[in-house]
């Protein structure tokens, strides 16, 4: 804005409110100007400081690498006895009798009185 259309502003508005409101005017538009221009040179200050910062490390060199899950789920009798070769019949039928207790472990029916 040149000094020709402030001067026209400052005339319509002498006009328009009378000599009385001049002045309370003027220092009104110079408070906000004052108070806009405070604010766009904070504004210019940040973009400033934020352009010169260095930019922040990578994520590989802030975090840990994580590690994979431990998996330690049991696999099923028929999984393991096909890797060996076993049917699983077989299998089933290998692990029954590896489980089942020993007869002579049992107490006979004429130790229990």
């Amino acid at each position: 804005m040149g000094i020709f259309e402030i001067i026209l502003i400052l005339i319509v508005a002498l006009i328009v409110l009378g000599p009385e409101q001049m002045p309370e005017l003027v220092r009104s538009g110079i408070r906000v100007y004052r108070e806009i221009r405070t604010a766009a040179n904070d504004v210019i200050q940040e973009i400033t400081e934020s352009l010169n910062d260095p930019p922040p490390p990578p994520l590989d060199q802030i975090a840990e690498p994580l590690e994979p899950p431990a998996l330690h789920r049991e696999q099923p009798a028929s999984i393991e006895s096909d890797a060996n070769g076993v049917s699983g019949a077989q299998a089933n039928q290998t692990d029954h009798a590896a489980v089942e207790p020993d007869s002579s472990d049992k107490p006979s029916p004429s130790d229990r009185t």
